[in-house]
């Protein structure tokens, strides 16, 4: 993370700010005075004299130089690097090392005025997976209700939830987890991934990112953070169940309160003068990385499956998963229905020759279209699109 500060255009806001809504209304002010914003370095933070607070760090370029990708073409680099398959991870010591009394001593932030309170929402979570013996990463949102206490929700169709229900129902009354804020940032697109269960997903983050990943050598019951995280949560996950929410989503709307996992922080590690990266949900770094891991997982899966497939891109304007545009020079029903059945999130999916001008191809070309249910939470909601753009007609164009 810190190497990617280094190249990232940093806006320095040097004048003292809260966490408590000043930074977020800071950020949705200057998004609405000039359309986008660049990646901020909060230098004073209110209450936290020894934490500087980073956002918007996780756009698309800084992203690909950090995981070592050409800004053109990445996504062939990264299905050849997956094809091939090699990883290095390997255990060093951990750069967190002064101790803190708890949650209270970190910047964590309330982020809307209808926020039922402070939450995590850049941490990322780590569990053992003891079915497949490897680690799990995921973002998970999670609501601090007090200095040694947050309640975490895990939506019931991730591997995280998959894996606490295996280990209740085993038995045990709590599941080790760590979270860590900071460090590669080959493991903010891996946690944002949706990683194969089988799969561990710090190998996956060492595979994409074509170098090395070192862990924290800590033992003991706590899953490993990377070495070079700036803050470190060590806990357990209860199999007790609170509230949590009103929170602001990335979809721009407050979710619906939940009865959730409680977990207990046990111990909180930060590097000295650490950075507290900090993600605004619905804004431009979360839907980066939303969009990102969506684009490199479908390609993939297309390329795999043998497709002639240029690009892939899921729009930022569409949150980066409910709009798929995919790129080959022989599109086909077949290569449609393989895109469709791959992500059953995105609620169109457009296969043309040039996902540059997606609109332009419609207005111009014949297309076919296909439907299939929509289905969310066991319900139906409506029908999915899927469209292929035919270009049966050779056209003269104008030269001005």
């Amino acid at each position: 993370m810190r190497s990617t500060m280094q190249n990232a255009k940093l806006f320095v806001v040097d004048e003292p700010m809260s966490p408590d809504l000043e930074m977020t209304r800071f950020i949705s002010e200057w998004i609405k005075k000039y359309g986008e914003y660049p990646t901020f370095l909060f230098s004073q933070v209110q209450g936290f004299p020894q934490f500087k607070i980073v956002m918007n760090l996780l756009k698309r370029p800084l992203l690909l130089e950090s995981l070592r990708l050409p800004q053109e073409n990445y996504l062939q680099v990264l299905h050849e690097r997956l094809h091939e398959g090699k990883s290095e991870v390997r255990r060093g010591e951990s750069l967190a090392t002064q101790r803190l009394a708890g949650l209270d001593q970190v910047p964590i932030m309330t982020h809307q005025p209808g926020d039922v309170g402070r939450y995590f929402t850049s941490a990322v979570a780590c569990l053992h997976n003891p079915e497949k013996g490897g680690y799990n990463l995921g973002f998970y949102r999670a609501l601090i209700k007090d200095s040694k206490r947050c309640v975490i929700f895990m939506d019931p169709r991730t591997d995280a939830h998959r894996i606490l229900r295996a280990q209740w129902a085993s038995g045990k009354k709590d599941v080790p987890i760590t979270l860590f804020i900071g460090g590669p940032l080959s493991t903010y697109v891996s946690g944002a991934s949706n990683v194969p269960y089988d799969k561990d997903s710090y190998e996956y983050a060492s595979c994409i990112s074509g170098s090395p990943l070192v862990l924290d050598e800590r033992g003991g019951e706590y899953p490993p953070a990377p070495a070079e995280a700036e803050v470190v949560f060590r806990g357990r996950v209860l199999n007790e169940l609170d509230e949590e929410a009103p929170f602001g989503e990335f979809k721009g709307y407050y979710s619906k309160a939940t009865q959730s996992p409680v977990m207990e922080i046990d111990e909180v590690f930060c590097r000295p003068n650490p950075h507290f990266l900090g993600l605004f949900c619905g804004k431009e770094s979360g839907l980066t990385l939303m969009s990102l891991q969506n684009e490199l997982l479908m390609y993939n899966h297309l390329r795999s499956r043998g497709f002639a497939v240029e690009n892939v891109a899921n729009p930022l304007n569409s949150f980066g998963e409910f709009l798929t545009l995919v790129q080959s020079p022989e599109p086909n029903k077949e290569l449609l229905d393989a895109a469709m059945q791959f992500d059953k999130r995105t609620k169109i999916v457009v296969v043309s020759q040039d996902i540059q001008r997606t609109l332009a191809e419609l207005a111009i070309h014949d297309f076919d279209v296909s439907s299939i249910p929509y289905v969310k939470r066991e319900q139906r909601r409506g029908d999915r699109l899927g469209l292929i753009v035919r270009r049966t007609e050779e056209f003269r164009w104008v030269e001005y």
